[in-house]
């Protein structure tokens, strides 16, 4: 039966204007540069470093700016932030944030930023990466890679993720490839996706073959930490389906109950025997028990706009918007809540660089 949890939501009220924010004790410092060239610099001429948080990141699209939450849920705030590169156009975070994917316009390339660590760790350039893919995909714990191309009808797979970054896979012109909506690595480097005709479809263990699955329509797909087990939300069927053995011959068998209406983007993610399922326009998640497929509807006081893992065990950015609160769910025992961060006092965008894509 399915069971009612309204969310308890908490902010923390206390921040004066112009209030900044120092990073913790002991925390280290990355580089922006890659390891074989000169870091990046700031206006001021200063080398542009980030300081690593106790909490999490955001990254202001307008300001340019990659901001620290400091603090931990529902007692956070966010710190002035650090201006990024001139020829940085995106940025992606790996589950976990501990480290962040970087295009960069000048000469193209995909750069890992370290976000977390002791010492100036470096960050090193994916070798051979597609620019500007259609889809990416992190693996649950940032061990894998996997990047699409529409464009060049080309998909690659990268392992040793972020230290040691290895292409395993360079894949073009196949016809699965055509039309790929939805993307997903496992943290074993197995991959499933679903493509423009409909199918689900997995590969990897050193293979390139292709299996197709037709399990409905899937809408949402995710796998599970450490194996090659992966979720998957039904849409023609309002369910949530567990693919077990996605990496030989999978069984997809449903977990949920059927009830589970979502339209809209649909995020999903899977940690601790428990699936946390999503859409960005439903201001409710879904927990899902795996073992029992028991599930508690949570109401939000918004949509959410994404479902990143955060440094913290059990805690995901929801949503981010310039110079809007950030909203952030943290689970204690099995207990969900949302907390918010609030955002900085509105303030000239000094050498403000729009640098959205036509």
């Amino acid at each position: 039966m399915k069971q009612a949890l309204r969310l308890m939501v908490i902010g923390w009220l206390a921040l004066s204007s112009g209030a900044t924010a120092a990073g913790p004790q002991g925390a280290g410092w990355i580089r922006l540069g890659p390891e074989n060239g000169r870091g990046a610099e700031s206006a001021s001429g200063e080398a542009n470093l980030l300081q690593a948080p106790a909490f999490g990141f955001i990254y202001d699209r307008e300001r340019m700016e990659l901001q620290s939450m400091v603090g931990v849920p529902g007692c956070a705030l966010l710190d002035n932030g650090r201006q990024m590169p001139e020829d940085m156009a995106g940025l992606f975070f790996a589950p976990g944030q501990g480290y962040a994917l970087a295009e960069i316009e000048r000469p193209h390339a995909l750069r890992l930023l370290p976000l977390s660590g002791e010492g100036g760790a470096a960050a090193v350039d994916l070798p051979e990466a597609l620019f500007e893919p259609t889809r990416l995909a992190f693996s649950p714990t940032g061990s894998f890679l996997a990047l699409f191309s529409a464009r060049e009808l080309r998909l690659q797979l990268y392992g040793r993720l972020p230290e040691d970054p290895v292409l395993l896979w360079d894949i073009a012109g196949h016809r699965n490839l055509e039309g790929i909506r939805l993307l997903a690595v496992s943290d074993r480097g197995f991959l499933m996706f679903v493509g423009g005709d409909g199918n689900l479809y997995s590969a990897g263990g050193g293979t390139t073959a292709m299996y197709p699955l037709q399990p409905g329509d899937v809408a949402g797909l995710a796998f599970l930490p450490g194996g090659d087990e992966a979720l998957a939300y039904d849409r023609s069927g309002d369910r949530l389906l567990r693919i077990e053995s996605a990496s030989g011959l999978p069984s997809v068998s449903p977990v949920s109950s059927g009830r589970i209406h979502l339209d809209g983007e649909i995020f999903l993610a899977g940690e601790e025997g428990r699936a946390i399922l999503g859409s960005s326009l439903s201001e409710e998640l879904w927990l899902v028990r795996l073992s029992t497929g028991e599930e508690e509807n949570l109401s939000l006081p918004f949509a959410p706009k994404t479902l990143l893992r955060l440094p913290q065990s059990q805690t995901y950015l929801l949503s981010y918007e310039p110079g809007r609160p950030a909203w952030v769910l943290a689970f204690n025992e099995s207990k969900g809540a949302a907390y918010f961060v609030p955002a900085r006092p509105d303030e000239p965008l000094q050498g403000r660089r729009d640098r959205r894509r036509k």
